[in-house]
């Protein structure tokens, strides 16, 4: 007889944190509409600056945004489109010129790369001119961007007091809030030194497309060279690298060996770091040996055809190290037998050994009559 035991109860339920194969499945369905956003008027999102409500200062900041939208585009390969569309704005007041000559350059200073790109814009735009804010007399495009290079380079001085007045608060903190002041205060070092860097390199870049005259890039260079603090004579030496070449003509070449007699006193003395040193040191290379022609191209960006001939100008390089080295005899491969390897010939040296040319035996004809023979 067959007989039925009960089922425990978990039976069928499978293995458990699993789902039974009898379970009923679960079908997600699609919403049918798209849901709704908030559009509560408090939390939804609003620029940080709204546009003024009066006509010329919305007209004014429309402007400033469109020029900034422009120079975040501009490359050398657009340069010529986006430098129309620059002259075609309205910049029709010395407010909106200032407004346009200050983007121009808080850009040019922060971006380096780019500061012949922007200085060539500039001379585009340097025959701007617009009436003054009292209505006498007119401005231009070129004086109030002389005015603002020359503001941030005699900001330096201003800068080195700020930062005496800040260490010595540094110093009254308590101990353990020093080493973040101190951290804020290092930052705001080299943000400074970039942007003095900048302003240098862009007045060098506005001088070699004669917005400057020469008489300006000697006051920056005497007052640099005076300075005699590191800073300072960075600046000169990326200065002088720049212009240096225009600057040394048979009219200035007086006044060009003082600046170099003062850099070398100034290597010779060594007060100051090696860094200094080796890069003022190029400066008197780049003179003296190569005729101010730079080791290396310079990091200014090119165009699409500037760097197809730099492509083609590789590529033929490498064909013709090609070619010489097909041409080139195969060089003598040694043997390892000696007999093969060319002797020495010529005078002994002087232990006074002399080198055997041969390693045969020579063989002597041996007369048999001449030998005796003896009887025991």
């Amino acid at each position: 007889m067959i007989t039925f035991q009960q089922p425990p109860p978990n039976f069928g339920q499978g293995v458990p944190g699993r789902r039974s194969s009898k379970e009923p499945k679960k079908v997600i369905q699609r919403a049918s509409q798209p849901p709704k956003l908030s559009t509560a008027g408090d939390k939804a999102w609003k620029p940080d600056k709204d546009v003024p409500d009066d006509v010329d200062e919305a007209k004014t900041f429309e402007l400033m945004k469109k020029m900034k939208s422009l120079l975040n585009k501009l490359t050398p390969n657009n340069f010529s489109k986006l430098k129309d569309q620059a002259l075609s704005y309205s910049i029709d007041t010395e407010e909106r010129l200032k407004g346009v000559i200050d983007v121009v350059f808080e850009k040019a200073i922060s971006e380096q790369a780019f500061s012949r790109t922007y200085a060539q814009l500039c001379r585009d735009l340097s025959q701007l001119r617009v009436p003054t804010a009292s209505g006498q007399g007119v401005v231009q495009f070129r004086t109030l961007l002389i005015n603002r290079c020359q503001k941030e380079f005699e900001k330096e001085k201003n800068d080195e007091k700020e930062e005496a007045v800040a260490r010595e608060a540094i110093a009254k903190l308590p101990v353990d809030q020093r080493s973040v002041a101190m951290e804020d205060l290092t930052l705001k070092l080299i943000k400074n030194k970039r942007r003095i860097l900048g302003n240098i390199r862009f007045i060098g870049e506005l001088f070699k497309l004669q917005m400057l005259i020469e008489q300006i890039m000697h006051d920056c260079i005497f007052k640099l060279l005076c300075s005699k603090d590191e800073e300072s004579l960075e600046c000169m030496s990326n200065l002088m690298s720049t212009i240096g070449k225009i600057l040394d003509h048979e009219k200035a070449k007086n006044r060009i060996d003082q600046y170099f007699t003062q850099i070398k006193s100034i290597i010779g003395q060594k007060k100051t770091s090696a860094r200094i040193r080796f890069m003022l040191q190029d400066v008197v290379d780049l003179r003296q040996h190569r005729n101010w022609v730079p080791r290396r191209d310079t990091d200014n960006p090119k165009t699409l055809e500037q760097i197809h001939q730099d492509y083609k100008r590789d590529e033929e390089r490498k064909k013709m190290e090609g070619l010489q080295a097909q041409m080139a005899p195969p060089p003598q491969r040694m043997s390892r037998n000696k007999r093969d390897q060319p002797q020495r010939v010529g005078p002994p040296p002087p232990e006074g050994w002399s080198t055997v040319t041969s390693t045969k035996a020579t063989r002597v004809a041996v007369d048999p009559n001449k030998f005796k023979v003896m009887k025991v």
